[in-house]
């Protein structure tokens, strides 16, 4: 089963679910679940969509999307990569956080 999405639109749609920007505050859990269930597809997927998310949402779950990553190494690739541009880029997102 292929996630499908429209062009221009936040959102995909797999089996039935539809996974929106509604939904950040619950990425990482989904993201993990995804992955338990072998929904490839749709783990690729939710790493690109939070790639894309704003600097707020990176400012308020970048620690736990980090501890996360480290915990699951070289499951979430996209988003290792992702963190470690983040981290060089802007370590006070981090450092400064309120979760760490």
């Amino acid at each position: 089963m292929r996630p499908s999405h429209r062009d221009g639109e936040h959102g995909c749609t797999y089996g039935g679910v539809t996974v929106d920007d509604n939904i950040e505050n619950n990425l990482i859990k989904l993201l993990i679940a995804a992955d338990e269930m072998n929904l490839h597809e749709l783990v690729e997927y939710l790493q690109q969509l939070i790639t894309t998310l704003s600097h707020d949402w990176m400012m308020q779950i970048g620690v736990d999307l980090f501890n996360m990553i480290s915990r699951n190494k070289g499951v979430f690739s996209k988003l290792e990569e992702y963190c470690k541009y983040v981290i060089g880029k802007e370590p006070k997102l981090f450092i400064n956080s309120s979760t760490w």
